[in-house]
This record gives C-alpha cells, sequence and structure tokens, in this order.
C-alpha cells in the first residue's frame, strides 16, 4: 500500500506575489529548460513540470490581479509601474500565442494539454500565459528549433 502524495498549498498574494512573480520570471526560464532535458530523458515525471509550471502562473496571476488592483486603488490615479508589469502578467488568446510561435492554434492547445505550455478553457475559449508561451519559445529555440516566420513578425509589430 502506497501512501497518497499529500497536497500542500502556499497560497501567496498582494505584494508577496509580486516580488515572487518577478523573482521566478528571473531564474525560471532556465531553469524550466534544464527540467524539461531532465523529462527528455526520463530522469524527471512529467508531471512535476507541468506542476511548477501551474505554480508559476498561478504566483503570476495573483500578482497581476494584485498590481491592477494596487494600479488604481491607492488614490484613484493610475500607477504606471504597476500597471505594466500587471499587463505583462497577463493571458492571451490561442491565435495570439500561434502568432508568437509560428505554428497554429490547434498546435498551442495540444501544447497546452501536454502541460508544455500553461492554458486553460473559459467557456468555448482557451487563453494561455503570455510567458509561458514566450518561455516555450526560448525552449525551442535554444534546442535548434525555429520559433516560426509569425513571431518575428509580432516582435516587429510590437506585439509583445
Amino acid at each position: 500500500m502506497t501512501a497518497d502524495r499529500p497536497i500542500l498549498v502556499a497560497p501567496v498574494g498582494g505584494y508577496a506575489a509580486a516580488v515572487i512573480a518577478a523573482v521566478l520570471d528571473e531564474v525560471l526560464p532556465g531553469r524550466l529548460a534544464e527540467l524539461q532535458r531532465s523529462v527528455d530523458a526520463g530522469r524527471l515525471h512529467p508531471d512535476y513540470l507541468a506542476e511548477l509550471r501551474r505554480a508559476w502562473v498561478a504566483t503570476r496571476q495573483a500578482a497581476a490581479m494584485w498590481l491592477a488592483w494596487r494600479a488604481t486603488a491607492v488614490d484613484g490615479s493610475v500607477d504606471g509601474a504597476a500597471a505594466a508589469l500587471a499587463a505583462e502578467l497577463c493571458e492571451i488568446d490561442t491565435d495570439r500565442a500561434a502568432v508568437l510561435l509560428g505554428v497554429s492554434s490547434n498546435r498551442v492547445r495540444q501544447l497546452v494539454r501536454c502541460g508544455r505550455i500553461t492554458g486553460r478553457r473559459m467557456g468555448r475559449m482557451w487563453v494561455v500565459d503570455q510567458r509561458s508561451v514566450l518561455v516555450y519559445r526560448e525552449e525551442a529555440g535554444s534546442v535548434g528549433r525555429q520559433a516560426g516566420r509569425g513571431s518575428a513578425e509580432a516582435l516587429r509589430d510590437g506585439g509583445l
């Protein structure tokens, strides 16, 4: 008989979420590439990597929500730095992600289902975390694959 793995939760919100998200944004992309190689080599179960990605996205979403609130809550005026960071921590639709990656929307949904990028269904629509799309694009480029012509066009057109 094996014991079930405990479900541990570390809720984070407010200013702490914003700080932790910023640290993770700096450190985690490179570490995720290393962990993906471990998954590919069979040294790490893919569920652990997917769990880490989900936790990162949840932290970023908490940070974005707090920053959006903070941008207008103090005195009704807009806090430019908080508003900019909140905009950076956003979800995009699969069509936008497809352009950034140079793939089809169906491929984006497939990447979400297999845990390579983080996303979720909202009714009939899928949304993905923009940062996870950018991380995946960087990882794909680091192993010699090209992200596609669409991502260069998006960057040129100010899509990020």
